[in-house]
């Protein structure tokens, strides 16, 4: 796929961030010199980030500055960046004492040639638009992930359902949650986050298509849809018709330096 594809999923990346946070109460989104930083001030280093709408003037300040926000709200810092896009910000990274402790492709596909997975009989799908099936939401979230309960609860709190760029998306089986997903668009680019499946229903084709259903949902004026899989859902989504086009990385501190930075 050409450059412009890689240039629309690192967009999305900064379009999604703070529609994913801004509904938490004490968020903070902040943005300089290229950088934004989404801080959900959520107790999960994972769901704190820094990424990149272009190349800082000064690379290194910007990242210290980040750094510094990252303390003051008690986090440690993340930078999501994509492999060898950003050649001076690893450099600054590495001299704050950054790795890259987190490696994952990014995959994209044209929405008209996406091949679904056809489901096992008894599994349905909806769109969650209710505090009643947000719950379920959270129930999963834990599940699967898993996160810290009162995360979730945070994370998928009521105001989440009055986010217009986000659309959330369940599996059921006899009326039980059992998967999950939520999208975000830009500009005719789908953002796939949060797949995730219980796993005493995995190996079912469930978390491809709940990728799928989710995808769909949100399919009207978009050509492109995108995701960043774990090692476990690459071949899922591989079979869909995804296929790597870049690499992302997750640089923060090695785990010594991140317990001290906790004061663990």
């Amino acid at each position: 796929m050409p450059r412009e594809v890689t240039e629309r999923i690192a967009l999305g990346m900064v379009e999604a961030w703070p529609d994913r946070v801004s509904h938490i109460e004490g968020h903070a989104i902040y943005g300089w010199d290229g950088l934004l930083v989404a801080l959900s001030n959520l107790a999960d280093d994972e769901l704190n980030v820094t990424l990149v709408e272009r190349e800082p003037e000064d690379p290194l300040g910007a990242l210290s500055r980040a750094e510094w926000l990252f303390r003051a709200h008690g986090r440690v810092l993340g930078v999501e960046l994509e492999r060898g896009r950003h050649p001076a910000l690893e450099r600054a990274a590495r001299m704050l004492g950054l790795y890259p402790a987190v490696t994952r492709p990014a995959m994209a596909a044209e929405v008209a040639d996406l091949a679904p997975p056809a489901p096992r009989e008894g599994v349905s799908f909806r769109r969650v638009r209710t505090r009643e099936v947000l719950a379920a939401m959270v129930e999963l979230e834990v599940e699967i992930f898993p996160t810290e309960r009162d995360v979730a609860e945070r994370l998928f709190g009521p105001r989440t359902l009055e986010r217009t760029g986000t659309r959330m998306s369940i599996a059921t089986v006899e009326g039980r949650a059992v998967a999950m997903a939520y999208v975000h668009v830009h500009e005719g680019a789908i953002g796939v986050f949060g797949v995730g499946t219980l796993p005493t229903f995995r190996r079912r084709g469930i978390g491809g298509a709940i990728t799928a259903f989710a995808i769909d949902e949100a399919s009207e004026g978009a050509d492109l849809a995108w995701l960043q899989p774990t090692a476990l859902g690459r071949s899922v989504y591989e079979a869909m018709g995804f296929r790597p086009v870049a690499m992302w990385q997750v640089w923060t501190l090695p785990a010594a330096r991140r317990e001290r930075a906790h004061g663990v």
